[in-house]
């Protein structure tokens, strides 16, 4: 080889590596959008026991992504029954809960869902702070604007002195 053509292939590399660091390069900060861009999940959850009955919530805060204004919250609320209660008792506690989610069926913003798994009442309720009507909000008292001034950090102190143990 020739010292021309030496250069040539050292011209060649040097193209390659630099496409592979270019290449690695567009791979990091399309990673680093991806991950500004998700939203900020806070998730509170609190559990006691009363009556033989043990009752956990789950709270989720849904942000922008900036960890300000809920967008959506969530409250799923798990009553776990003991022995004493049979499956005709459990049926008519679903059954009281499904007429109580009814009242959203109408409501755009809203969901409201109920179900027993085995001896555990599972009922979750979803507030879409973004899709709710302000007749909605004024009927079921939902003041939607104030979310929008609550923050991540602010939500999570508030919840974590109410017991919650917030993440």
């Amino acid at each position: 080889m020739n010292q021309k053509e030496v250069r040539m292939e050292s011209k060649k590399k040097l193209i390659e590596i630099g496409g592979i660091i270019l290449c690695l390069l567009l791979v990091g900060i399309v990673c680093f959008l991806i991950g500004t861009l998700r939203e900020k999940v806070l998730t509170c959850s609190t559990s006691e026991t009363v009556e033989g009955v043990k009752i956990s919530r789950t709270e989720k805060y849904y942000f922008q992504r900036n960890g300000k204004n809920v967008k959506k919250y969530t409250t799923e609320m798990k009553a776990s029954y003991d022995d004493t209660y049979d499956e005709e008792e459990l049926n008519e506690i679903v059954e009281s809960g499904k007429s109580g989610c009814q009242q959203y069926d109408e409501t755009t913003g809203i969901s409201c869902r109920i179900y027993q798994q085995g001896k555990t009442v599972v009922q979750t309720i979803t507030i879409d702070f973004h899709k709710i009507s302000d007749a909605d909000a004024a009927q079921y008292e939902i003041d939607k604007d104030s979310y929008k001034e609550y923050e991540y950090d602010e939500i999570k102190k508030e919840a974590e002195q109410y017991g919650y143990t917030c993440s």
